[in-house]
C-alpha cells in the first residue's frame, strides 16, 4: 500500500471550488464589454489563482457600487478561495445581515463552514441556500459535503446525484459521490466515479490513491495495473498513478516493474520522500539490502521525519540486524 501518510493526511471533502481550471483566461476578454459586475469573471481569476486582481476589480467597482451585494458577496468567495475561511465568513456574513436569503451569500456561508469541518453550520446554511430557487449545482454539492461531513453518506449521495443532474462534470460532486460510495464500502460503485473523476481531473493524485485502495478491496491488482497504465498515459506527470502501479506490481511481486515506476517518479520529483521510501522496500524484499539502505538515506537527506516510518515499516524488519541499517537510524 502506498504510504501516503505525507501526501493524504485524511478523506479530503472538497466543497465549491477545486483545483483544476474550467475556464481559460482568454475567457476573461468578454468581461470588456460588460457594464455590470461580472462573476464568471472573477471565478477565472480564483480558478487560475490570481486572487490579488480578482479583488481589485471587486474593490474597484464598489468604489462606485458600494452597496452591490453581487460584489460584496464575490469579495467573501475570493476570500474563500485563498482558503482564508474566517476572513471570508466575517466579509459574507455582513453581507447576509445587510441583504438576507441571497442564495450566493448563503451558499458561500456553507462552503466556508464546510472547509472549516463546522459541518452543522454548513448544513444550516446549505439548507437555507437551497430555499431559494432555482438551485445551483454548487449549492447542491455543498448539501452532499456538508451530509458527507455529518457522516450521512446516504443523504449526501442524493444531493451529489441531483448536483449532477444540473451538472454532469461537477467535479465536487463526482469527487463526493466517490467517497461517499467509498465510505459506505460500495467499492465497484465508489470506482466507476473515481473513473469519472479522472476524466474530468486527470492531475488530481488523490483520485489514485482511493482508486487503489478499491481496486486491493475488490481483489483486482490486473485491473489495476491496467486503469493505472491508461491513466499515465492520459497524465505522464501524475506521481498518484506510479505510485499505485509500482505498489500493485510489488503486490505480484514484480519487483522490477514496480522500481521501474519509482525511477521514472525520481525522475518526475527527484526530492520527493516518499519515492525513494517505495523504492527501498522494494528492493530490501528483491534482497539488494545495500541498495535499499542507499534509498533510505536519501529518504532521510530529503526528509528526517520518515525516520517514524522507516522504524514501523514491516518490510524493514530484514534490515535490523544490518549495520548499515543500524548506521542510517542511529544518525538521526
Amino acid at each position: 500500500m502506498i504510504n501516503y501518510k505525507k501526501k493524504i493526511a485524511a478523506l479530503m471533502l472538497l466543497a465549491t471550488c477545486l483545483s483544476g481550471c474550467s475556464y481559460d483566461l482568454k475567457d476573461l476578454q468578454h468581461l470588456k464589454s460588460k457594464s455590470s459586475f461580472d462573476t464568471v469573471g472573477i471565478k477565472i481569476l480564483c480558478e487560475h489563482k490570481k486572487y490579488s486582481e480578482a479583488m481589485k476589480q471587486i474593490d474597484d467597482y464598489l468604489k462606485k457600487h458600494p452597496d452591490d451585494k453581487v460584489a460584496l458577496s464575490e469579495k467573501g468567495y475570493v476570500l474563500v478561495s485563498q482558503d482564508k475561511n474566517e476572513d471570508g465568513l466575517l466579509v459574507l456574513l455582513k453581507v447576509n445581515d445587510k441583504y438576507p436569503n441571497y442564495d450566493v451569500t448563503l451558499n458561500n456561508i456553507s462552503w466556508a463552514y464546510n472547509n472549516l469541518k463546522m459541518y452543522k453550520l454548513a448544513n444550516k446554511y446549505a439548507d437555507l441556500a437551497l430555499k431559494q430557487t432555482p438551485n445551483s449545482s454548487e449549492e447542491l454539492s455543498n448539501k452532499g459535503t456538508a451530509l458527507f461531513g455529518l457522516k450521512n453518506y446516504k443523504a449526501a449521495e442524493k444531493y451529489y446525484d441531483k448536483a449532477l443532474e444540473k451538472k454532469s462534470t461537477d467535479k465536487v460532486a463526482i469527487w463526493g459521490k466517490a467517497l461517499s460510495l467509498y465510505k459506505e464500502k460500495s467499492y465497484s460503485k465508489s470506482l466507476t466515479y473515481f473513473k469519472k473523476y479522472v476524466i474530468v481531473d486527470s492531475s488530481d493524485i488523490q483520485a489514485s490513491y482511493y482508486m487503489e485502495k478499491c481496486y486491493i478491496a475488490l481483489n483486482d491488482v490486473d485491473g489495476a495495473i491496467k486503469e493505472f497504465k491508461s491513466d499515465i498515459i492520459a497524465d505522464p506527470k501524475n506521481k498518484g498513478n506510479y505510485f499505485a502501479l509500482g505498489d500493485m506490481y510489488r503486490k505480484k511481486t514484480d519487483y522490477s516493474s514496480a522500481l521501474s515506476c519509482y525511477d521514472t517518479l525520481s525522475e518526475i520529483d527527484p526530492e520527493d520522500p516518499e519515492i525513494y521510501f517505495q523504492k527501498a522496500i522494494c528492493l530490501v524484499k528483491s534482497g539488494d539490502k545495500d541498495g535499499a539502505c542507499e534509498n533510505l538515506k536519501l529518504t532521510l537527506s530529503y526528509d528526517s521525519e520518515y525516520v517514524s516510518d522507516i522504524e514501523e515499516e514491516p518490510a524493514f524488519d530484514a534490515l535490523k540486524d544490518y549495520d548499515k541499517f543500524k548506521e542510517i537510524l542511529n544518525s538521526k
